[in-house]
């Protein structure tokens, strides 16, 4: 018993362990925050009904849907951080411009094509993050598989718990704009945590061999 919960604390106080976690929450988080303020913003500023938002979301989840296995692919060909980063940074793209299509000015393709960049980004930032674990691991001994990735859904629960709260407290107190682009620079300064995956990479390859 002591031995488990002195391992489960040792697993926390890696960094490429809690850099993975705030990965998988700001994924998830971005994607959920939407959830209280799209709608009404599709609803206001488009006319879109019940109809309208279920396209808008399948735009959304479809990307998602079609990204997880590309992420996959390239997670086996390039170093995960990577395809985290560029994740992050189609996550960023995708809140700008569908916060940003709130101008009257905006195509309504603009918006579909913003919160498909949103799902595409979440994708390529938690499936990397699947296999980093198990490189972090790896290198670590190739003990608490079940911890790490039990860390992972409480990470990914509380991206989900947390985005609504947030988009819903801002969404009263900002415009549908204002809260996307403040979104978009929380993600990009996510950025930092994948590079803290760079070593953990690397040395789970050596480990390998």
């Amino acid at each position: 018993g002591s031995t488990q919960s002195t391992w489960v604390c040792s697993l926390l106080q890696d960094r490429s362990i809690l850099a993975i976690n705030v990965l998988m929450f700001i994924g998830n988080f971005g994607l959920t925050s939407l959830q209280p303020t799209l709608p009404l913003f599709a609803e206001r500023n488009l006319g879109f009904g019940q109809l309208g938002q279920g396209v808008l979301w399948g735009f959304m989840t479809f990307a998602y849907l079609l990204c997880r296995p590309l992420a996959g692919f390239a997670s086996d060909r390039y170093p995960k951080w990577q395809v985290t980063v560029v994740g992050l940074l189609t996550l960023a793209v995708g809140m700008i411009v569908t916060g940003s299509s709130d101008r009257p000015s905006a195509p309504l393709l603009f918006v579909c094509f913003g919160v498909a960049l949103v799902g595409a980004g979440v994708g390529l930032i938690t499936t990397p993050c699947m296999p980093a674990l198990a490189d972090v691991v790896e290198a670590r001994g190739s003990e608490g598989f079940g911890a790490v990735y039990a860390l992972a859904d409480v990470a990914t629960s509380l991206g989900m718990i947390v985005g609504p709260l947030a988009g819903s407290i801002l969404g009263a107190m900002m415009d549908f704009g204002t809260v996307c682009h403040l979104s978009a620079a929380a993600v990009t300064a996510s950025v930092y945590f994948s590079f803290q995956l760079r070593d953990a990479t690397r040395s789970a390859t050596v480990h390998r061999k």
